[in-house]
């Protein structure tokens, strides 16, 4: 099968990246012919057979012009490719299929409104970059593509919910995670990760994952820290954004010696070896895959409702928040988790192995095979058509 992968930016920091990269190298393994479709590019290794990098040009400069420039440039490369499907991880104009991994933009827009202050509520967004995420969305959920990838239950409610969208077309896979790559620790292997980082034997260190501080909730996370009643922990941050405003945040609140930030990192691996749980105060996350990763590696979860990672967690994974403004709820989970101790390693590795990358792979070949022999109707729903009232596979079975 010849795939054309679409992703605007690719780098080896990011969730998203790291689906993608995953991804594609399954993919290749299976034999497929694999092109990807990219303006900005940051190779991760040595070169692949059966892979090809196509350079897409875009408008510098603005970022809603270089947005709105690849989404068309985008679109019509590939659509002149001869690829047997065309799978964006991008907002584009058409494709065969979608995966909203950055989940309904209009819902965002939302959250963040409803949590910002009062006076900033009442001021409207004049950013065009929204504008054109809008318009893009629009077109891919009411009809420019033929199947939509929501990689939680409340993704695709989501869409729903704003969107004129063909429930049919709506697929629910979930992430998968490498669980050859993300293990657990054994007890030397944590001991010398925890030195690597510089958390001491009776420290206990709370880890946050993430790009986008404000989304992902870390003023939150900081004044969770302050408000726990084990003062042994420390919060460290990992991930891009910026941390000069959130490390004032915790100066005022007296813990600024128990918080830091790493920046973003190639290779985690060590932070979750040596992380007593992963927190997650996040304002909206479709499904963020860094839950995932801290399961595989025995890491239990607190993370807030509005995460679609959320729908994966049990009683003896992890603890669920409702409100990701709730500091009180957060702080409580915290607390009760970090009792825990290593005793639940077991049941979070259980936990990640239902959701590997093998099967978030075999679902999504499943949908490319619906996608190639479903009926063509001219140009009417994606980049060759679909016939209309045609079925999908289901989703996926926890």
């Amino acid at each position: 099968m010849k795939v054309a992968l679409i992703r605007k930016a690719y780098t080896p920091f990011g969730g998203a990246e790291r689906h993608v990269d995953r991804f594609l190298d399954a993919l290749l393994e299976r034999g497929h012919e694999v092109h990807l479709f990219t303006a900005r590019w940051r190779a991760s290794g040595p070169p692949r057979e059966g892979f090809r990098v196509v350079r897409v040009p875009v408008i510098r400069g603005a970022r809603w012009a270089e947005a709105w420039s690849f989404a068309v440039a985008a679109s019509r490369l590939a659509r002149a490719g001869g690829y047997d499907v065309v799978h964006s991880f991008d907002r584009v104009r058409r494709c065969d299929i979608y995966r909203a991994g950055d989940g309904c933009h209009r819902e965002w827009l939302r959250r963040r409104r409803a949590a910002q202050p009062g006076w900033r509520q009442t001021i409207p967004s004049l950013n065009p970059l929204h504008l054109v995420y809008l318009a893009l969305e629009r077109g891919l959920f009411e009809g420019g593509c033929r199947a939509i990838i929501a990689n939680s239950r409340r993704g695709r409610e989501d869409i729903l919910a704003h969107y004129r969208a063909d429930p049919d077309r709506i697929h629910v896979i979930y992430n998968g995670v490498d669980l050859d790559r993300w293990r657990v620790p054994d007890a030397a292997q944590r001991l010398a990760a925890r030195r690597a980082v510089g958390i001491g034997d009776d420290e206990r260190l709370v880890l946050l994952v993430g790009s986008g501080f404000d989304r992902k909730g870390v003023a939150t996370a900081v004044r969770v820290l302050a408000a726990l009643q084990n003062r042994s922990a420390r919060l460290a941050v990992v991930g891009r954004g910026r941390p000069r405003p959130y490390a004032r945040l915790a100066a005022s609140l007296g813990v600024g010696d128990r918080v830091w930030f790493a920046g973003p990192v190639q290779d985690i691996s060590v932070w979750y070896a040596a992380a007593d749980l992963l927190l997650l105060p996040t304002v909206y996350d479709p499904f963020a895959n860094v839950c995932l990763e801290a399961l595989a590696c025995g890491v239990p979860v607190v993370t807030s409702a509005a995460n679609g990672a959320a729908e994966i967690l049990t009683e003896e994974t992890g603890v669920v928040v409702e409100a990701a403004s709730d500091v009180a709820g957060f702080a409580a989970a915290v607390d009760t988790v970090l009792g825990w101790g290593p005793s639940r390693a077991g049941a979070c590795r259980r936990a990640a192995e239902r959701y590997s990358l093998e099967r978030h792979l075999r679902e999504t070949l499943s949908l490319y095979e619906f996608v190639t022999l479903a009926p063509v109707q001219g140009e009417r729903g994606g980049v060759r058509g679909q016939a209309e009232g045609a079925q999908g596979p289901g989703g996926p079975s926890p």
